[in-house]
Parts: structure tokens; sequence; C-alpha cells
């Protein structure tokens, strides 16, 4: 599998080079990233393993160490059937600076072990003030099933079994009733699901879902000042624990509280100041709004 991606990478390579002579600064690396006119792209990982019905998330990073700003666009193109998401879908970066995305590929519940998706990301590297502009097939992430044979869950009930019978004679006697209350009380408080919002961060991801339900990774990032790796582990341990539930928004996915309920039209926090702003202002300009809320008009 290795020598095919280094194969393909070295194709890609050369296209690109007949194609677009400008990219003789492309360079692709290990992870499956790339850097090209001083824009450098890197996913944390290549390679996730779920169960049927679950999401894997992949964090995207983007640096632009040029003099210049640079605009990246990233499309999935991807033969499955497999639900997919970009979060966002692309970046402005001023010189300096670094940006990220969140990739979402979710198993169809009736996935069978061993099935996998293969998701190939094309991304535009735009430069505005030179007019700049390549396309860059750089990121294959594969995402496989996993799900246990029912061979392998009739023998972990068997030994489960054999183990519990074995546990009741020994907690009968004198000794077992003092290991019970020295070793099985202290384990079973710290492996209890509630201790899993003891964890400070992971307690603040869950009180800024609940106060503000239907969120996106950005804007759940942007709100607690987290990094990438760090809020998607917390998020998927919550989700996984059902704490909380995702579900896709055109190119976003949204968080919610187990029990928070799902609207059918969900706004991000720009979209609620706009509507905000023209409830009290009907008729307002595109230039107004811009103006009253502080942002561009292209924001608007």
């Amino acid at each position: 599998m290795m020598r095919s991606k280094f194969r393909m990478t070295i194709f890609i390579f050369i296209l690109l080079m007949a194609i677009f002579p400008n990219a003789s600064g492309l360079f692709f690396n290990p992870d499956g990233g790339f850097s090209v006119g001083g824009v450098q792209v890197s996913v944390d990982q290549d390679l996730a393993t779920i169960s049927p019905g679950e999401t894997a998330m992949f964090n995207i990073t983007i640096v632009n160490e040029s003099e210049f700003p640079a605009l990246v666009h990233a499309t999935i193109v991807s033969a499955s059937q497999w639900e997919t998401c970009l979060d966002p879908n692309f970046v402005f970066l001023e010189p300096h600076t670094i940006g990220s995305l969140l990739l979402c590929v979710t198993a169809p519940e009736g996935s069978e072990s061993g099935s996998q998706a293969s998701i190939t990301i094309i991304y535009t590297v735009s430069f505005p003030d030179s007019g700049e502009s390549i396309e860059v097939p750089a990121t294959t992430i594969q995402t496989v099933v996993h799900k246990e044979s029912q061979q392998s869950t009739m023998a972990v009930l068997i030994i489960a079994t054999s183990a519990g019978v074995g546990l009741a004679a020994f907690l009968s006697t004198e000794k077992g009733k003092i290991a019970a209350s020295t070793l099985i009380a202290p384990l079973y408080t710290r492996i209890h699901k509630d201790n899993l919002l003891k964890n400070e961060i992971r307690n603040g991801v869950f009180t800024h879902i609940r106060d503000h339900p239907g969120q996106s990774f950005s804007e759940i990032k942007r709100g607690l000042e987290l990094q990438n790796g760090v809020l998607s582990h917390h998020l998927k341990t919550l989700e996984r624990e059902h704490f909380i539930k995702s579900r896709k928004d055109g190119l976003y996915r949204r968080f919610f509280l187990r029990d928070q309920p799902i609207p059918n039209i969900m706004l991000n926090d720009s979209q609620k100041e706009i509507l905000s702003f023209l409830l009290g202002t009907p008729g307002s300009t595109q230039s107004e709004i811009a103006v009253n809320l502080g942002v561009s008009r292209q924001t608007v």
C-alpha cells in the first residue's frame, strides 16, 4: 500500500509539473499533506477504524508561511456512498497565520466489517495578490469499518460468564468481601460515566454545547479557544458515551446534548445576528447590515 501511494504521489507530481509550470515549488509530505508556495497542509491521520454508523473526524491543518494572503479551498472526491463533510470547506489566511478544516466521514449503519471508504480531497490554493492558483489532489484518507463477529462475541460472553461464576464464588468468602470493598467499589467509581465530566475541558465542551445547541466544530472551537485535536478528542468521547449527538447540516456537522431537540432549520451565529438586525430594521440594504454588524458585505 505504501509503495502504491508513493508511485501515485510521483505520478501526480509529474502531472502537475506538466500542467502547472509554477508547481515547481510543490512538495508532498509523508503524512499525506503537501507544501506549495509557502502554504503547508497536513492531516493528523490518514486512517481511522470505526463501527457501523459512527463518524470519524480528521483534522486538517493549513499554515501560510508565505508573505502573501492565501485562499485554500477543499473539495471531497469520493465514489463511496458514505456520508462526508468538510467544516468549513475553505479558509483564507493572512501571511504567517494558521487555519484548519475538519473532515467528517460517517459509515453506513449496515456496513460490513472490513468495508472501507477512500476519500480524496482536492485542494485549490490561490494567491489573490498575484492571481496564481493551483489544484493539488494531495490527501487520500481511508476509513475502515470494524465489527465484531458473532463468534468473537459469543466467546467473550462465555469467558465473561465463567469469570462471573468464579468471581461470585470468591466474593462469597470473607476475603472476597474485603477485596470487593477495597478494589471493586473504587474501580466502579473510577469508570462511572459521570466521571467523564470531571475533566475540566470536557465539561467545558459539554456545557458550551448545552448553552449553544447546534453550533459547528469551528464555532465551538472559537468559543472555547481549543486546539483542533483537543476538541475533536473530547467531542468523540462525549458522542461515544451518548452525552451528545451530532447532525450534518449542509457543509457542517452540528452538535447537541443527547436530549436536546434538533430543529429543522439551524442558523449559525452570524446568520442569527443578521436575522435579529433585520427584525429590528426591516428593509436594510446589504451595505447597511455590514456596517452595523461590523462585517464585510461578502460575509453578509
